[in-house]
């Protein structure tokens, strides 16, 4: 188990009133695959008030294999102009009601045979809407970072408000691993009333 304190700065007092506002906290623990059970305490030093939730969660780790995929964190990216990079900042509810052109995909490969495959990764991915019919797909060749970490920002400006999944798959060599996640899209990406014109 682990206990900290985090200090959290907003603008204005009327964005502490805000009930969409979203925070994301990570804390990394070491642990064996199995299963788990997680309890999360969260309380306000200032009012005393607090909140708690506990859940079961299952690690899989590599199965006995050698490659894998993390889950994915869904957020946006912003250029950062110190590095030429982007800035990744995650959006742990996967909803997206605007910055649809900033969508962003951060991931991480396990190798415990890195090195050993000069060719890199062979990164595919495909996004499906709620009835199953693929609405973007794209691959790459990866070199990911020292940590095994990359960026994936496929272009969803043009999708329709409602549910998707992404489908990754990493290969390298003869091995491979694949990993699915579901976000979801608020935002109006046409004109209104334009997607009913095939009605």
């Amino acid at each position: 188990g682990d206990a900290w304190e985090e200090r959290f700065v907003v603008r204005s007092f009327p964005e502490t009133k805000t009930p969409n506002a979203l925070v994301s906290v990570k804390r990394y623990f070491p642990v064996e695959p199995g299963e788990f059970e997680v309890f999360i305490r969260l309380l306000d030093v200032n009012s005393g008030r607090e909140s708690s939730v506990e859940g079961e969660i299952e690690v899989e780790g590599l199965g006995g294999g050698t490659l894998g995929l993390a889950e994915p964190l869904f957020g946006e990216c912003r250029a950062d102009t110190a590095t030429g990079g982007y800035q990744f900042t995650q959006n742990a509810s996967r909803r997206y009601s605007s910055g649809l052109d900033r969508f962003c995909i951060q991931c991480r490969i396990y190798d415990a045979r890195a090195g050993t495959d000069s060719a890199g990764y062979h990164l595919s991915y495909e996004i499906k809407d709620h009835t199953g019919t693929t609405v973007s797909e794209g691959d790459t060749l990866l070199n990911p970072s020292d940590d095994g970490s990359f960026l994936l920002r496929p272009d969803v400006t043009r999708f329709f408000l409602g549910s998707y999944s992404l489908e990754l798959e990493v290969k390298a060599g003869d091995r491979k691993d694949d990993t699915r996640a579901r976000f979801d899209i608020d935002a109006v990406t046409v004109p209104l009333g334009q997607q009913w014109d095939i009605m």
